[in-house]
């Protein structure tokens, strides 16, 4: 059968979830598409001439996507399909007009399942993962056991979707090594996991010489120059980075980024991924509150943890970017000022200020509603983390907490400007706003060189400032 994705774009952060099902899909004789909405003509995709229509959403994305499904599904007598961490944990995304399934958790045998049933013609109503409507009702199936044996997958489909000479010019690839998180922050979903996936671990890793195999793959083909690893804990499981490290220095050596937590590092943890070549590291601060941490965002580690963390990474000479959230629910200025300082202690190559977006179903979610910061009605203004706050903040409050974010980078590598800050409250947010994406932009080109020219450099920043307006992704 012909199975299209459909995706909006794609740059160096590839899809790899969907890559993984249009894999497992073709392994067993299934014709896949990917097909750009940004770049594609639709003209192309009447040609193929889908069976299915397939998305995978997030909660900042979804309603774009289920307003393009509703213009492209009439072309076709396609069945169209919504998947997803949105779609996981708001199966009700069924009741939208013209979506006719939804998938909860991880896709590769839900959706193959769906598929040979409808090229059978056989019933596939009460197939495993999937939510239907029929008959006026919604008929929400359990999902099946995640696979263990997660080597068994076929490695992603990069051909499909790096179908242009612009994007198989690349030198940044993206890969991951487990799935799968323990943790519970109460601004994340994951909480809901432990409903959806009762049994069995939910945490599973590849075999290191799984992943070494597929990055020889892709540099055989692509012009590999650098890697991003986009595992939630690269650091999660201490034997597993033991060995991979040693596997990847061995035989890769490629600089690369990943995601770590910051009290799971060590001496050892540093000195294996400075060996291995670690370019980057990703570090969840978060809050400079350990209070705020403990109580409000559930990850209960110390100021020593962080700090410790952040020692450990410079001394091996591996640049951070430290992750943090401002504008929490139940704090104050001077919180996300104590944030601020834990940022210039720590010393990184970057700072990133988000502020924070109260997804429903999560559990910063409901104690925003508890202070009456946030209403039901709000959850359609909602965006990414990059975008402004929609709590309902004290006014004068919430203009001290946007300008820090926007300011926070600077602030963070050159402290002395925050006595300036009372200037930067009474001019107009669009200059400090430009100011800050400039420098988030140089920084990040920095760290990812993605562009070989000056037209591709030009055509990036508009790109980027186009989605940071629209809230999207």
């Amino acid at each position: 059968m012909k199975i299209a994705f459909i995706y909006r774009d794609i740059t160096f952060q590839a899809p790899l979830g969907v890559m993984y099902l249009s894999a497992f899909l073709k392994r067993s004789g299934h014709d896949c598409y990917s097909f750009l909405i940004e770049q594609d003509a639709v003209d192309d995709l009447v040609k193929f001439k889908p069976d299915f229509l397939c998305y995978t959403v997030t909660t900042s994305n979804y309603k774009f996507y289920v307003e393009y499904n509703k213009t492209i599904k009439r072309l076709f007598g396609a069945m169209s399909l919504f998947g997803g961490p949105h779609a996981t944990f708001f199966p009700e995304l069924i009741m939208e007009p013209d979506i006719d399934g939804v998938c909860m958790g991880e896709g590769e045998e839900a959706l193959l399942d769906l598929v040979t049933r409808v090229e059978k013609k056989e019933d596939y109503l009460n197939a495993p993962n999937w939510v239907f409507k029929a008959d006026g009702k919604v008929i929400k199936n359990r999902c099946r056991k995640l696979e263990t044996g997660i080597d068994s997958y076929p490695f992603p489909d990069r051909m499909t979707f790096f179908k242009t000479p612009r994007l198989r010019r690349s030198s940044i690839w993206v890969f991951i090594g487990s799935r799968g998180c323990p943790y519970q922050c109460s601004y994340c979903h994951n909480h809901l996991m432990n409903t959806i996936y009762a049994d069995g671990p939910r945490v599973r890793f590849r075999a290191p010489e799984n992943i070494t195999r597929e990055i020889h793959e892709v540099r055989r083909e692509y012009p590999v120059k650098q890697i991003i690893f986009t595992d939630d804990t690269f650091n999660l499981n201490k034997k597993w980075l033991e060995e991979l490290s040693a596997r990847y220095a061995k035989e890769v050596g490629i600089p690369y980024s990943c995601y770590i937590r910051a009290n799971l590092v060590d001496d050892e943890v540093g000195e294996w991924l400075r060996r291995s070549n670690c370019a980057v590291a990703y570090l969840g601060i978060e809050s400079g509150n350990e209070r705020v941490r403990k109580e409000v965002l559930n990850r209960p580690m110390s100021d020593r943890d962080i700090i410790n963390a952040s020692c450990v990474l410079n001394r091996n000479k591996i640049k951070i970017v430290a992750l943090n959230i401002l504008g929490i629910p139940g704090t104050t200025f001077s919180d996300d000022l104590d944030t601020l300082k834990l940022n210039i202690r720590c010393r990184p190559y970057q700072a990133v200020g988000q502020l924070l977006q109260p997804y429903p179903n999560t559990r910063i979610y409901d104690y925003s509603v508890q202070l009456n910061l946030f209403h039901e009605e709000d959850v359609s203004r909602l965006g990414d983390l990059l975008t402004d706050s929609k709590l309902s903040f004290d006014p004068g409050h919430l203009k001290k907490v946007t300008i820090l974010r926007d300011l926070f980078a600077f602030l963070v590598k050159f402290p002395f400007l925050f006595k300036f800050f009372p200037m930067f409250l009474v001019l107009p947010r669009a200059i400090l706003y430009n100011i800050s994406k400039a420098y988030y932009g140089y920084l990040k080109l920095r760290l990812f060189p993605v562009f070989s020219g000056p037209g591709q450099i030009l055509l990036g920043i508009v790109n980027f400032y186009n989605r940071e307006k629209k809230g999207v992704s």
